[in-house]
C-alpha cells in the first residue's frame, strides 16, 4: 500500500479536466485500490465544473472492484508526473537541498522496453504565421472523401461514421447522438461512391447540411464503435479552438506533426489526424501525452476532450452551417510519415547540435575551457574514479572537492577554485559531515592553514546533498538537481556513488551509453565539470589494463575525459614501513597504524597522459609516496608480460604481517585478563588496523577460517587457534608454536 499523503500530493498536481472520461474513471479506480476515500475523488472531480455532476463518483466508485484492469497508484502517479509533479512536493516548487526525495512506482513494465517518448520544445508559435485555408465548397466533394479515407484506412478495416444520428445542443450545436455506423469497410464504402458519384449520401445517409458529418480516427472491428471496438491504435487527433485556423494550420506543419491528413471542421479550427503507431492501448496513451505535450510547449493547446482512440473528426466534402468541411492534406506532405521519423526529428532538435562548419572558414581558434584540475580535467567535462571496495574513494572525492572549494592540491594536482555540489549517496548525514571535518583539517595542515575556529569554517563554497535512503534513478534524479542547482553556479559536482543511481544492465552497453549521457546533462545544463565514483570488476586489478578496470560495459572506459585507477600495490615486508604513521587515540597516547598503498594511473582525453603516481592511505588522507615505484599492482605480470615473479617472499610478508596483527591483538586481549576468541581478535584489528587488515583480507570469517585444519589439504591452521572446551563456537589461542604460514 503506498502512503496516502503522497498518493493525495500526485492527484493535488492532476488537472482533471485535462482528462479524458477513460482516464478520469482509472483515477477513481486507483484510488480506491489503495484504499482512498470517494471523497478524495469527488472533491477532485469537482475542481472540473463543467463536467462535474453531484452523486456521480459515488455511483461510479459502488460499480469498481477492488483491482479493475490492474489498475493501482500507478496510474496517478504517471499522470501526475506529466504534469510536472515531483515526490515530495507540489508541481512547479522550489526545494531545498535538505528535502528527501523517494523514488516513486513507476507504470508497470511492458513485455519489451518501450522509450520514452521525447517531447522537447522546438517551436515557438511567436515565430509563425499563417496559412490560407481552403473555404467554400469542394469542386469534386467525392474526391476529397476519397483521398481522405485511403489516407487512414486499409482497403478491409471497417470506417466509422457519423451522418443521420446528430442532435441539437443546449448551446446550439449540433452534435452526434448516436454510435453511428460502423459495418462497412473502406472499399466497401469507396465502391458505393463509385456506383453512386456525386451522391454521399446513398453511401454515407443523409447528412444535415447544419450539423456535417463525422468518421472516427481509427478503423474498428466492425461490432461497435466505443474504444474497446478499435482495431489498431494507429492515429490521434490534435485540434485546438484557441487559434486563428490559418495559425493552426501552419503550427501543425511547423511541428513536423506525422499527419495522415488534415482537414478544416468548416467551423474555426483544423483538425489534424496524426499517426502515433501504438502497439496497444497503454502505448496509446503515453504517445497522445507526449503528442498534446510537445503541441502545448509550441502553443498549440489541444482540446483534452480528443484523447480517447474512437474519437470521432470531421468527414471532410459534407456542408456545415454557412461553411464546408474541406480536405487541406492527405498524406504526410512534406513531413514525417510516421511516430518514428517524427521522434528522430524532435530528438535531433532538441539535441542543441551544432552546425557542421569548414575548418578553414573558423579563423581565429577558439579559448580552451580552464583547466581544473591541472593536466586532468577542464571546466565541463567529465571524470571517473575507479578503484576496489574500501579503498577510500570517498575520502579521495572529498578530498577533491575540499581542494577546489579552496585552490588548494589534490594528489599532486593544482586544482582551481571553484564552487562545488557534493552528491553523497552512500554515507549518513552526521557521519560525512564528520568525515568531511576530518579530511579538511588534514589538508589544512598540509597546507600551512591556521587551524579553524569552527570544523567547517572556509568551506562556503561546498554544497552537500545527502541523499542516503532517498536516491532515485539517475535519471529521475539529473531533472531535480539540474533545477535546484541552475543559480548556484557550480564549478564541480561530485556523485559517489553511481551504484546507487544505476539505471538498466550494468553490461549493455546501450544502457550505459544512455545512463553516462546523464552526466553530459549535469555539465551542459550547469556549465560545470563532473566527478564520479565507480567501481572494480572482480578480480584482480594488475591481470587487467587500467583502463579496463572499471566494472561492466566498456562504455565507462570510453565516456569519461579523464578516468583515474587507484588499483592496490603488493608491498612487501620490506617497505612496511611506508605505510606506518600514528594517530592520537582518545587516551592521549599515539597509536601506530598501517595505511594502504595504491598507484593511480590515468586514461586521458584531453591531456598528455602523466606517469602514474603512487599514495599511501593515512587515514584520512591519500598522501602521495616515491618509496613504492619498485611494487607491482596485485595481479600485474612482470616487466617483459611473461611468467609471473616469485612471489613466496612477498607472501612470506604478507603472512608475517598478519601474524603480527593477531599477536598483537592476543597480547592486548590477555593483559585485559580475557581469553581471546576469534571474534574478540578480529574486533580487535578492525577497530585499530581497519584499513591494512582489509586490504590483507584479515576479518573474522578468515581468522575462523585460518584457525581451524584444512579438510583439503589437511594441513595444520595458520594460527594457534583450538575450538574452547567450555564453549561451543568459539575457539582460543593455544599456547601452539610453528603455526605461521608463509605460503597461499
Amino acid at each position: 500500500m503506498v502512503d496516502e499523503r503522497e498518493l493525495l500530493s500526485a492527484l493535488d498536481a492532476i488537472d482533471p479536466s485535462s482528462l479524458g472520461y477513460e482516464d478520469w474513471c482509472r483515477v477513481g479506480m486507483a484510488l480506491k485500490a489503495e484504499g482512498a476515500p470517494v471523497g478524495a475523488w469527488d472533491t477532485w472531480s469537482a475542481r472540473d465544473p463543467g463536467r462535474y455532476n453531484e452523486g456521480e463518483c459515488e455511483r461510479k466508485w459502488r460499480s469498481f472492484g477492488s483491482r479493475d484492469e490492474g489498475v493501482t497508484a500507478r496510474t496517478v502517479f504517471r499522470l501526475a508526473y506529466d504534469a510536472g509533479w515531483s515526490p515530495g512536493g507540489a508541481p512547479g516548487s522550489a526545494y531545498g537541498w535538505g528535502d528527501a526525495i523517494e523514488a516513486t512506482d513507476a507504470p508497470p513494465a511492458a513485455t519489451a522496453p518501450r522509450p520514452r517518448p521525447v517531447t522537447a520544445t522546438t517551436v515557438d508559435a511567436r515565430d509563425v504565421g499563417e496559412e490560407p485555408v481552403p473555404d467554400g465548397p469542394p469542386a469534386d466533394a467525392d474526391a476529397e472523401v476519397a483521398a481522405y479515407l485511403r489516407a487512414l484506412f486499409g482497403p478491409d478495416e471497417h470506417v466509422g461514421f457519423v451522418t443521420d444520428q446528430v442532435a441539437r445542443g443546449k448551446d446550439g450545436r449540433w452534435r452526434p447522438s448516436g454510435a453511428g455506423y460502423s459495418d462497412r469497410t473502406r472499399d466497401e464504402l469507396l465502391d458505393s461512391m463509385e456506383e453512386y458519384p456525386g451522391q454521399l449520401d446513398c453511401t454515407f445517409c443523409t447528412a444535415s447540411p447544419e450539423a456535417g458529418a463525422w468518421v472516427r480516427v481509427n478503423p474498428l472491428d466492425g461490432e461497435g464503435a466505443s474504444d474497446a471496438n478499435v482495431s489498431a491504435y494507429r492515429h490521434a487527433l490534435v485540434e485546438s479552438d484557441t487559434l486563428p485556423p490559418g495559425k493552426q494550420l501552419a503550427l501543425i506543419r511547423e511541428m513536423r506533426l506525422p499527419v495522415a491528413a488534415i482537414s478544416t471542421s468548416g467551423g474555426k479550427s483544423v483538425h489534424a489526424v496524426v499517426r502515433v503507431d501504438a502497439a496497444d492501448k497503454r502505448e496509446y496513451r503515453e504517445r497522445v501525452t507526449a503528442l498534446y505535450e510537445f503541441c502545448r510547449a509550441s502553443g498549440f493547446d489541444c482540446d483534452e476532450q480528443n484523447r480517447n482512440p474512437s474519437r470521432l473528426t470531421r468527414l471532410p466534402g459534407f456542408r456545415r452551417g454557412s461553411g464546408w468541411q474541406r480536405l487541406v492534406q492527405a498524406g504526410p506532405g512534406e513531413g514525417p510519415a510516421s511516430w518514428d521519423e517524427w521522434q528522430d526529428w524532435v530528438a535531433e532538435q532538441a539535441s542543441g547540435l551544432p552546425d557542421i562548419v569548414s575548418a578553414g572558414e573558423v579563423g581565429d581558434l577558439p579559448e580552451l575551457a580552464p583547466q581544473l584540475i591541472a593536466g586532468v580535467i577542464r571546466d565541463g567535462q567529465k571524470g571517473m574514479l575507479i578503484g576496489p571496495s574500501k579503498a577510500g574513494k570517498s575520502f579521495a572525492l572529498i578530498e577533491l572537492a575540499v581542494a577546489v572549494c579552496r585552490g588548494w592540491g589534490w594528489m599532486g594536482h593544482r586544482c582551481a577554485r571553484g564552487r562545488v555540489l557534493y552528491v553523497n549517496m552512500e554515507i549518513q548525514g552526521p557521519s560525512f559531515l564528520h568525515r568531511l571535518a576530518d579530511v579538511y583539517s588534514a589538508m589544512g595542515r598540509e597546507e600551512g592553514e591556521p587551524p579553524a575556529v569552527r570544523p567547517l569554517d572556509g568551506l562556503d563554497g561546498l554544497d552537500i546533498w545527502s541523499l542516503r535512503g532517498h536516491s532515485a534513478p539517475l535519471d529521475k534524479l539529473v531533472p531535480m538537481l539540474v533545477r535546484r542547482a541552475a543559480d548556484r553556479r557550480y564549478r564541480l559536482v561530485i556523485i559517489d556513488p553511481i551504484y546507487k543511481v544505476l539505471t538498466g544492465d550494468e553490461n549493455s552497453a546501450s544502457d550505459m551509453a544512455a545512463f553516462t549521457n546523464q552526466f553530459d546533462v549535469i555539465a551542459s545544463e550547469l556549465g560545470c565539470a563532473v566527478f564520479y565514483a565507480h567501481h572494480h570488476a572482480k578480480g584482480e586489478a594488475g591481470r587487467r589494463a587500467s583502463v579496463d578496470r572499471a566494472s561492466g560495459s566498456g562504455v565507462f572506459a570510453r565516456d569519461p575525459d579523464a578516468i583515474l585507477d587507484m588499483s592496490p600495490l603488493a608491498v612487501p615486508a620490506s617497505l612496511r614501513g611506508v605505510l606506518e604513521y600514528e594517530v592520537m587515540g582518545d587516551d592521549g597516547r599515539p597509536h601506530e597504524r598501517h595505511g594502504a598503498a595504491y598507484r593511480v594511473s590515468y586514461t586521458l582525453r584531453e591531456f598528455e597522459t602523466p606517469p602514474p603516481r603512487d599514495v599511501v592511505f593515512r587515514w584520512p588522507l591519500h598522501a602521495r609516496t616515491d618509496e613504492l615505484a619498485s611494487c607491482r599492482v596485485v595481479g600485474e605480470a612482470g616487466p617483459s608480460g611473461g611468467p609471473r615473479p616469485d612471489r613466496s617472499a612477498e607472501r612470506a610478508g604478507r603472512w608475517g604481517r598478519v601474524n603480527e596483527m593477531v599477536g598483537a591483538a592476543v597480547a592486548a586481549i590477555e593483559a585485559d585478563g580475557r581469553r581471546p576468541t576469534v571474534g574478540d581478535v578480529a574486533a580487535w584489528i578492525g577497530s585499530r588496523m581497519g584499513e591494512e587488515a582489509r586490504s590483507l583480507g584479515v576479518d573474522r570469517e578468515a581468522l575462523s577460517r585460518w584457525s581451524k585444519p584444512s579438510e583439503r589439504s589437511r594441513r595444520a591452521p595458520m594460527f594457534g587457534f583450538e575450538k574452547r572446551a567450555d564453549g561451543p563456537g568459539a575457539y582460543v589461542l593455544a599456547p601452539v608454536e610453528g603455526h605461521m604460514r608463509t605460503d597461499e
